[in-house]
Formats: C-alpha cells, structure tokens, sequence
C-alpha cells in the first residue's frame, strides 16, 4: 500500500472522539452497511436508568455522547477526480448516554481491542428502526489493530536503502504527520 493510500486509510477512522469499526453482517440487506459507529463527543454527568448485565433497568452513573452511524469508503483516483474519503450518514444516533464505567473504553483503539467483549456486550442494546431495523452493532477489533498499525507505519517509516553504483547508502523516509 502506497504512502497516500496510508493515509485515507487513517482517514476512515476520524472523529470528534474515536471512530468504532464495526463488523459486516453477513446475509443483511443493507446496502451500505455501516462500518463506523462515530463517536464525536462525550459531555455532562447524569444519572439515568441503564440496563445491568441481568438485564434489569437501574439508576447508573453515566455520560452524554453524541454519536452517529456511518458508511465510509475511499473513492479512487479516477474520471479526473483526486483520491477522497466518502462518508454515508445511515443514522444521526443523537445524544446516548454511556455508563461512566464504560467512557474510558472509548478512549483509543488499543483499550478497545483489550475491552472488545465489553464493547460487544454494549453496542446491541442499540435498536434500529426504518431500513436499519433488525441490524446490530458488532465492535471489529481486527479493524483497530490494523488502525494501529497504520499510524505507527506513518509515523515510524521503514528505513530505504538505495543502491548506487559505488555503495548503498541508507535515506530515511521523510514523516508524512508530525508526532
């Protein structure tokens, strides 16, 4: 993958907070199906009913966020138009309240990857209606360790060695994005 294509691919994952990749459902209808539960921001503390792990509603400690369902692609270079990141609103999700146990899951991929069966267990509470309905939410781990690995690529680039007629001789490649 060239350096440019790096980059948009970095690019799926841009949010106010932190982009949640989500897995393809196989067999739904939905076309596009959204790949990205987009978390833009997290505010105030409130308290307000949530379901524990029986099930049962309970007052708990939680945190406001608004969040939205997206598609997201990269559009090629092609019919003279540059390379670009497309996005797909499916759902304006709104305002959700997330309990405050679960705010510091959300804060990069690397806590996501070590939280993903929390994750799993959060994201199908949420329920659809209209084209979206009967869809859940499934946290893709594999989607933020390939993230991950992006930036440190971008950030940490591979040493080039270029051969001359007399000697090799080693060139760093330049840092595309300031640390």
């Amino acid at each position: 993958m060239e350096q440019t294509e790096k980059l948009f691919q970095v690019q799926l994952f841009n949010a106010g907070k932190i982009a949640v990749p989500l897995k393809q459902q196989d067999g739904s209808k939905i076309n596009p199906q959204p790949n990205f539960l987009v978390i833009e921001n997290i505010f105030d503390y409130i308290t307000t009913m949530f379901p524990n792990a029986q099930g049962e509603l309970e007052e708990t400690e939680c945190q406001n966020s608004y969040m939205k369902l997206v598609y997201r692609e990269i559009l090629p270079n092609e019919n003279n138009k540059s390379m670009e990141v497309r996005e797909v609103l499916c759902d304006n999700v709104g305002n959700i309240s997330i309990p405050e146990d679960f705010v510091g899951i959300f804060k990069n991929h690397q806590r996501m990857i070590d939280n993903a069966q929390v994750i799993n267990t959060f994201l199908p509470m949420f329920n659809f209606r209209g084209y979206l309905k009967g869809f859940k939410l499934e946290y893709d781990p594999t989607k933020s360790t390939e993230y991950i690995n992006l930036l440190e690529e971008i950030k940490n680039p591979k040493v080039i060695v270029v051969n001359t007629l007399e000697e090799n001789v080693e060139q760093e490649v330049p840092n595309l994005i300031e640390n």
